[in-house]
């Protein structure tokens, strides 16, 4: 299954939420209470919403594309070349690899990275 018109548009509405820039909230992360760019219960819907809306891809071999995810973590621009697919897949490897890396959703979401996916997925979609 992958995301609905209609949930993408629901996945956007976190997006100003994730561009917060100065630290507000005070959270429990991976590492213990933290200064966060996300109130806890923003990074628990999120991470709720991508798994429930098919943001997370069921079949699909994130372990092997995982050194590509990387690249586009580690070149944002990189980002701006990404179709909606590939989005997806990034997504779905990121999340994924927080179930092994305790504490990379968290990374994602404070280093600015999950919003510039979100970003480029606004792009894409807009009419």
């Amino acid at each position: 299954m992958t995301p609905q018109p209609e949930s993408i548009k629901g996945l956007l509405e976190f997006l100003p939420l994730l561009q917060n820039t100065s630290p507000e909230y005070s959270r429990i992360g991976y590492w213990g209470d933290m200064s966060s760019r996300v109130s806890a219960s923003t990074a628990r819907d999120l991470f709720q919403y991508l798994h429930n809306n098919g943001f997370v891809l069921k079949d699909f071999d994130w372990e092997a594309w995982s050194d590509e995810a990387v690249t586009y973590l580690e070149n944002r621009q990189k980002l701006q070349t990404a179709d909606i697919f590939t989005l997806y897949q990034i997504i779905t490897t990121h999340l994924r690899a927080d179930q092994f890396v305790e504490g990379h959703y968290d990374a994602i979401i404070e280093n600015g990275f999950l919003a510039d996916i979100l970003a480029r997925m606004e792009q894409l979609t807009r009419p």
